[in-house]
C-alpha cells in the first residue's frame, strides 16, 4: 500500500522541479501551452480532478507548481489510474496528476512545459510531453501528450 503523499514529499518534489527549471533556461513560456492541444478543448465534468488533490497541491506548492484548477483536462486512464494535465499559475508550466479510481492514492508532478514524469508505487510511472518532444521507447502513449512507462 502506498503511503499518502505528504506535504513534505510534495514540497521536496516541487523544490527539485523548481531547481531544474532554473537550469533549463526555458524561453517562450507564455506560448508553451500551444504544444498541448488538450488545453484547447472545452472542459467537461470529467476534466476536474478530485478537489482534495487540487487543494493539497495548492496548499503545498510554490507559485511554479500551483495548479490552475480551471485548466485541468482528463488526459486518459490506464489500468484504473486517471491522468489529468493542468496548467500552473506560473505561465508555461504543466502538472500531471495520476490518481487511483477511489482517489486514495495519487501523485502529482509539475515542471517545465516540455516534459516530465511522476511515479507512484501503487500507480505506475507516467510522463507528459509537449508535441515537439518524442515519447521514450520504453513508454506507451495514453493520449496525445501523456504516456506510461511499460519497459
Amino acid at each position: 500500500m502506498m503511503r499518502p503523499l505528504t506535504r513534505r514529499t510534495l514540497i521536496a518534489t516541487t523544490g527539485t522541479l523548481v531547481a531544474a527549471l532554473a537550469f533549463t533556461g526555458c524561453t517562450g513560456a507564455s506560448s508553451a501551452h500551444r504544444d498541448y492541444p488538450i488545453f484547447e478543448q472545452e472542459a467537461t465534468a470529467a476534466d476536474q480532478p478530485p478537489q482534495t488533490i487540487l487543494d493539497q497541491m495548492s496548499e503545498d506548492a510554490s507559485v511554479d507548481a500551483k495548479p490552475e484548477p480551471d485548466s485541468a483536462r482528463l488526459a486518459g486512464t490506464y489500468e484504473g489510474v486517471s491522468l489529468w494535465l493542468v496548467k500552473t499559475v506560473a505561465m508555461g508550466n504543466v502538472c500531471l496528476i495520476a490518481a487511483s479510481a477511489d482517489g486514495e492514492h495519487w501523485v502529482a508532478g509539475c515542471g517545465a512545459p516540455h516534459n516530465g514524469e511522476v511515479m507512484g508505487a501503487d500507480l505506475g510511472t507516467f510522463g507528459w510531453h509537449s508535441d515537439d518532444v518524442e515519447v521514450p521507447s520504453t513508454a506507451t502513449p495514453i493520449s496525445e501528450n501523456v504516456y506510461v512507462y511499460t519497459g
